[in-house]
């Protein structure tokens, strides 16, 4: 029996995300106009995970690296007045932090770290992460 990859769950992870953001978008600009906001939204939860997919598929690690740094990047997101998005990320299981009353507060999400993780495995598990640092010959005695 095959055991999955890691590079298939984190391009499916990706994938979901790509289509889900672009739904959401779709569904806003019903009610509202395009804005810099949207764009970067596009960008970050539509355009890079389409790119790291791509990556993915021609089977580079780059893709596996930049879904490291993005996940990572989005692991810890603000809400209220620290959000620096106008919609939520497409595909969440953020857990609330910190005090809500004033309109603050930051989401840990989960989802993100599990993904920065598999990242991470896929990494060692390709010799990315497991190599050391430094490489000394052997010397003939």
């Amino acid at each position: 029996m095959r055991s999955i990859s890691v590079r298939s769950v984190v391009s499916l992870l990706l994938f979901s995300t790509a289509i889900i953001a672009v739904l959401i978008v779709v569904a806003h600009l019903a009610h509202a106009a395009f804005t810099f906001e949207i764009f970067v939204y596009l960008f970050t939860f539509m355009l890079l995970p389409l790119f790291m997919l791509g990556m993915l598929a021609t089977g580079r690690r780059l893709g596996l690296w930049m879904s490291l740094f993005w996940s990572l990047l989005l692991c810890v997101r603000g809400i209220g007045q620290n959000a620096f998005w106008v919609l939520g990320a497409p595909i969440s299981l953020g857990i609330p932090v910190g005090d809500f009353s004033l309109g603050g507060g930051w989401l840990v999400d989960p989802l993100f770290i599990m993904l920065a993780l598999l990242s991470c495995w896929g990494l060692y598990r390709n010799g990315n992460l497991n190599r050391k640092t430094s490489s000394y010959s052997k010397r003939a005695d």
